[in-house]
């Protein structure tokens, strides 16, 4: 209930939806997507994030995460 109080005080983005709506936004959008470039796109393969990385260090064998610190810390010097 509360978020769609906060959403009714938020005309101006129904305005701007609204006018997108209007304005072909839907078929601008739809030209877009089928004219992106996927031809390096590999479905199979997640995208390397800092979260990711940090997942895999933290799930490391405590010996594992001390010589990947050591062998960072090496290269800071």
């Amino acid at each position: 209930m509360l978020n769609r109080m906060l959403f009714m005080r938020k005309t101006g983005y129904f305005d701007r939806l609204h006018q997108w709506i209007n304005d072909n936004g839907s078929q601008k959008l739809l030209a877009w997507l089928l004219s992106y470039d996927l031809t390096n796109f590999d479905p199979r393969r997640a995208p390397v994030t800092a979260a990711l990385v940090e997942e895999k260090l933290a799930s490391m064998p405590p010996v594992y995460q001390f010589i990947y610190g050591e062998l960072w810390s090496l290269q800071t010097i």
